[in-house]
């Protein structure tokens, strides 16, 4: 990465960079120990929900909880950046658990952790087909989420 990319760079304090690579339109995409930053935007970690690296088209995919984001990521040289980014958002999950909720399917709640962080963002993915505003599902997943957190320690 050139001195001037990094020179550049928003970090906050005690934040370090990992990984870089190259863009097709010769920006750069750069993964510190607590975001992806391209562009002037910051990825969070713990905001993303998932990653995804294709070899052949050299595309990474990153999804971001916040907005429901898509980005797409075209890389001129790809170096270690595909697996530093698998293995950040790998490493800010604390639990994934996929639960049933009444007869029709089931949730899967998921608590990340930002680092330097003790606390827990939780998301939650309803399958198809359960309706998250009827009464009885939103009862259940609530009390699905105490018992998690219970077993968490919060």
């Amino acid at each position: 990465m050139p001195d001037e990319v990094r020179d550049g760079l928003d970090l906050t304090p005690g934040e370090c960079v990992l990984s870089a690579a190259s863009l097709e339109d010769g920006s750069w995409l750069v993964a510190t120990d607590r975001a992806l930053l391209a562009d002037g935007n910051r990825i969070s970690w713990a905001a993303t929900t998932h990653a995804e690296w294709d070899a052949d088209s050299r595309l990474l995919t990153v999804d971001e909880l916040v907005g429901s984001h898509r980005h797409r990521f075209v890389l001129d040289e790809p170096g270690f950046l595909p697996e530093t980014v698998r293995e950040r958002v790998m490493a800010s999950i604390v639990l994934s658990r996929h639960v049933r909720v009444g007869d029709r399917g089931g949730a899967r709640f998921v608590a990340r952790r930002e680092q330097d962080s003790d606390e827990l963002d939780w998301q939650v993915v309803v399958d198809a087909g359960l309706d998250p505003s009827d009464a009885e599902v939103r009862a259940a997943l609530d009390a699905r989420m105490r018992e998690l957190r219970h077993e968490l320690g919060e």
